[in-house]
């Protein structure tokens, strides 16, 4: 049996293809970029947001599937 060990190498398209930007993550969230990484810098206690995933030099990535997470426990926190 072949050892299917993933490796940088192949986490690497799948990365590139399925990340957010700060931009992207504001604009889903409809917020400035700013207000964007003052939540990912200053998390909450009742609701962090998602830290990056990855950093591609100094541009931070997000995981979508985090942040839409984020997105429906901030709109329930906030409705609450």
């Amino acid at each position: 049996m072949t050892d299917k060990t993933n490796t940088h190498d192949d986490d690497e398209p799948r990365l590139l293809s399925n990340v957010w930007s700060a931009e992207q993550c504001s604009k889903f969230l409809n917020v400035t970029q700013g207000t964007w990484r003052s939540y990912v810098n200053r998390p909450g206690k009742r609701n962090p947001a998602p830290q990056p995933v990855h950093r591609f030099g100094k541009t931070p990535v997000w995981d979508p599937e985090e942040v839409r997470e984020y997105a429906k426990s901030r709109y329930r926190a906030l409705n609450s």
